[in-house]
């Protein structure tokens, strides 16, 4: 919740992407999120100002500095607690000038002192494992300094 806190902080416009889903017809759901971020230009800058004020090596963001946030584009941001977070400018099915649609769509949540605007996957794609494969393709994993 922290990074939700902080995207916030620096105006980072995101949507959290859930999809909750039962494997085995147990009864026992499994949950996975990601983050969609707005690809316009501004918001690219903040967020790449947030990864530098959290201590992300420059060349990592360098690198992200360089990819065209227009065109489908996902990495999994390694936070210092260990925890994995996906993070995309666009489904690879959908259009990214889409995103202001969906972010209307969305749903505000407030979580203690943080507000931000959950979606569920199935309403942006139905197409969870072109998402998932968007992430192994791009084969970028942004680590902290410190690990």
């Amino acid at each position: 919740m922290q990074l939700l806190a902080q995207l916030n902080e620096h105006e980072v416009r995101y949507l959290v992407l859930w999809d909750f889903t039962d494997p085995d017809g147990s009864g026992k759901a499994v949950g996975n999120f990601g983050l969609w971020v707005d690809p316009n230009h501004d918001n690219k800058t903040r967020l790449l100002s947030l990864l530098a004020n959290m201590g992300y090596p420059n060349e990592s963001i360098r690198q992200l500095r360089h990819v065209d946030f227009f065109v489908p584009f996902a990495f999994t941001l390694k936070l210092p607690s260990g925890l994995e977070i996906d993070i995309m400018t666009a489904p690879e099915d959908c259009d990214t000038e889409r995103f202001d649609d969906y972010y209307q769509k969305a749903t505000p949540v407030k979580w203690e002192d943080i507000t931000f605007h959950l979606i569920e996957w199935a309403t942006v794609s139905d197409n969870h494992a072109a998402f998932t494969g968007q992430i192994a393709a791009s084969s970028m994993l942004i680590k902290p300094y410190r690990e």
